[in-house]
């Protein structure tokens, strides 16, 4: 699913926005940690109902019980494509303590705590209260995709990450696998703002669909 992920156009619109945004004005941002939340659980079983309205369809319409992670792979693949940007980008400051990935899910089993915790990529934190957002701070890019709890407010009153990134409508798979297609994601640059208090007029809208 990173593969996939990747090699789609929405990934390298993403990527160049995301430079820009982190070297704008030709000077490196400092970010010294990628702070997650609700990325999805990658072992989670479908519901019965579901199950049960996949078998009355035709063999041919019928999908994979992996269906339902796939929208959590492509969270955790554009967590990691942030933290690759960001390493990228402060990789001139050598004296650095580098970039951490951090994240926190409630819904993590612990099966999926283990396959991150293996991978040597990802830090599970918190897994319940408030422990990913006890490591905000000002050097910080927060993504939150579809959380329900209001993160952004949250973050304003806790820290002025440099960044948060959030999914802002639904997220769709081409099934016949051709691309990846996200609906529009905005990015609060916090150290362009003012205000501890989000301000929507002040959020950058990206257009992260990918092109027919």
């Amino acid at each position: 699913m990173r593969e996939k992920w990747d090699a789609s156009a929405t990934c390298d619109g993403f990527k160049s926005q995301l430079c820009q945004l982190l070297s704008s004005d030709g000077k490196s941002t400092k970010v010294t940690k990628i702070v997650c939340f609700g990325l999805g659980d990658m072992n989670r079983k479908p519901p019965f109902r579901w199950t049960a309205q996949t078998d009355e369809r035709p063999e041919n319409e019928q999908e994979t019980e992996t269906s339902i992670l796939e929208g959590a792979f492509i969270h955790h693949a554009i967590a990691l494509t942030i933290t690759d940007v960001a390493r990228a980008i402060s990789r001139s400051d050598s004296k650095g303590p580098g970039v951490r990935l951090l994240t926190q899910d409630p819904a993590y089993v612990r099966e999926t705590e283990s396959i991150l915790h293996d991978t040597g990529l990802f830090e599970v934190v918190g897994t319940y209260g408030a422990g990913g957002f006890a490591e905000l701070d000002d050097e910080s890019v927060v993504f939150s995709p579809f959380v329900n709890a209001p993160v952004r407010q949250i973050t304003a009153d806790i820290a002025r990450p440099v960044a948060v990134i959030c999914i802002d409508g639904i997220e769709t798979l081409n099934r016949k696998g051709l691309d990846v297609e996200i609906g529009g994601v905005c990015i609060l640059h916090f150290k362009r703002m003012h205000k501890r208090v989000v301000d929507e007029e002040k959020i950058l809208q990206l257009d992260m669909t990918a092109p027919e």
